[in-house]
């Protein structure tokens, strides 16, 4: 199943902590970058967009465990974790589609990442700073 995730500007430590309490190392503790995604209130996200398997989604909504690779001094801030896990939102298709806001972090599983982020309500972040001028 592909799971599309929108992480808005100021949850992304926790949301980096959950990623890599749910995936395979340190380096999942990367996984939210780049804010180039906006909605219309100019709230700024960033996304990422994986294949994954039931019983990661089943794991994601249980109790969070510090994985074995996490050794002092720890590098996964786990409350930060727990507090991403609180505020996720998954949609698998059922009901009305979660729109992506400052407050939790919006999950859409079963469809292409650049759909799910349209749905969301999300836009790619242009940022205007950059120009043909100045390329």
């Amino acid at each position: 199943m592909r799971i599309t995730i929108a992480c808005p500007e100021n949850m992304l430590a926790d949301a980096n902590a959950l990623a890599a309490v749910l995936a395979f190392g340190a380096a999942d503790l990367l996984t939210f970058q780049g804010l180039n995604w906006q909605d219309t209130a100019e709230n700024r996200y960033a996304a990422a967009s994986f294949d994954t398997s039931l019983e990661w989604i089943a794991v994601a909504q249980t109790e969070l465990v510090r994985p074995v690779w996490d050794i002092k001094p720890y590098q996964i801030n786990l409350a930060g974790a727990e507090r991403a896990q609180a505020s996720l939102i998954f949609w698998t298709g059922e009901g009305q589609i979660p729109q992506a806001n400052t407050t939790t972090i919006t999950a859409i599983g079963n469809l292409e990442g650049l759909e799910a982020l349209a749905l969301m309500g999300l836009t790619q972040y242009l940022d205007p700073s950059i120009t043909l001028e100045t390329i």
